[in-house]
């Protein structure tokens, strides 16, 4: 049986009224009685009910996160950091993962407003609009956006600088010596793919070295998705020199279709992920990645939350954290050999 208040202040000897100021380290309870009615309630198991609170006092102190999953370990991060900072805030935070699937993401946030929270951190679903989120922001509930952009949307956003990490590996891969490449990953309307292809292709035909639209090949950000993209690679005539994942997630992938079809990453075929996931140094090749700082997204969203809850009325903010390129052997080893046929496997 549940314990309750009653319980622990007919335990003491001390009102109901008395365990409540307790459990809110009123001023007007002596140290002494604090103690003893914590002990108590530590001897007799009371687990505080903060549903029942958050009717009492319609709301919560708390922040909702939405992610589309955390199979991706930059989005992990993202999610621990989040949390952390949330905590120094002393805010709980209600995650849901939407697996990319737009239906599961309405179930998620109708479930989550109807805990009265104080504001959210999300990345979106593909296909999400900015009419299926207009009204929270209507509303009045603060909204974060993170990794995913919606355009139109009068939020605050926090991400890494996409563009900046395409233009990056741009210039590392014609330094040595590249001369085609290709991005594999991420699905077409997601604006975190379009920015990087964006920073690639555009930097990319600035070095003279012409972008070919047919070499960025949208799929899921999953390794499946990167094994997808090679597949589809190797039909061509020809095998490109680099390519570039729309995540290390994707690298993974990237790296087994490649070997099934006997062609080795870093020597036949150079290439590059993003997030700089830390596990990357260890696959074989290292993989050469940009970082995406996903603890460091998670950190700045909750700070924009807690702005936006002290100045509701201030206008939406944008954070965008500069990307590094993380040289390894993926890219290192690779010299130029004009593949033009694949491997048999």
């Amino acid at each position: 049986m549940r314990v309750t208040l009653m319980d622990v202040a007919q335990h003491c000897g001390v009102s109901r009224a008395t365990v409540s100021l307790v459990l809110q380290d009123s001023l007007r309870v002596s140290e002494k009685t604090k103690n003893r009615v914590r002990e108590a309630m530590a001897e007799m198991g009371y687990v505080y009910d903060r549903r029942a609170a958050n009717l009492r006092s319609r709301r919560t102190s708390g922040f909702g996160l939405v992610l589309t999953d955390i199979h991706n370990p930059a989005l992990a991060d993202l999610a621990m950091s989040s949390e952390d900072a949330a905590g120094a805030a002393d805010c709980s935070m209600m995650m849901g993962f939407t697996r990319d699937d737009l239906g599961r993401q309405t179930q998620i946030l109708q479930a989550m407003m109807e805990y009265r929270l104080d504001g959210l951190v999300l990345s979106p679903a593909t296909g999400t609009t900015v009419d299926h989120l207009t009204p929270l922001v209507k509303g009045g509930m603060p909204v974060v956006l993170v990794t995913r952009r919606l355009p139109g949307l009068p939020c605050d956003y926090a991400g890494p600088d996409n563009a900046m990490g395409g233009r990056l590996i741009a210039d590392h891969l014609a330094a040595i010596g590249a001369k085609s490449v290709a991005l594999v990953g991420g699905s077409v309307g997601v604006t975190a793919r379009q920015e990087r292809l964006r920073g690639l292709s555009t930097q990319w035909d600035k070095l003279g070295l012409g972008w070919n639209p047919d070499l960025a090949i949208p799929t899921n950000a999953l390794e499946s998705g990167g094994r997808e993209g090679v597949r589809r690679l190797v039909q061509r005539p020809s095998i490109p020199d680099s390519i570039v994942c729309y995540s290390d997630t994707v690298a993974r992938g990237v790296y087994t279709e490649l070997r099934r079809h006997g062609l080795r990453p870093g020597e036949d075929v150079a290439v590059v992920g993003f997030d700089n996931d830390p596990t990357v140094r260890h696959l074989y090749p290292p993989l050469t990645s940009t970082d995406t700082h996903m603890a460091d997204v998670g950190t700045e969203a909750i700070r924009l939350l807690l702005s936006k809850i002290a100045k509701p009325l201030r206008n939406p903010e944008t954070t965008l954290l500069p990307s590094k390129l993380h040289e390894r052997e993926s890219t290192r080893t690779w010299t130029p050999r004009g593949v033009q046929a694949v491997r048999s496997a």
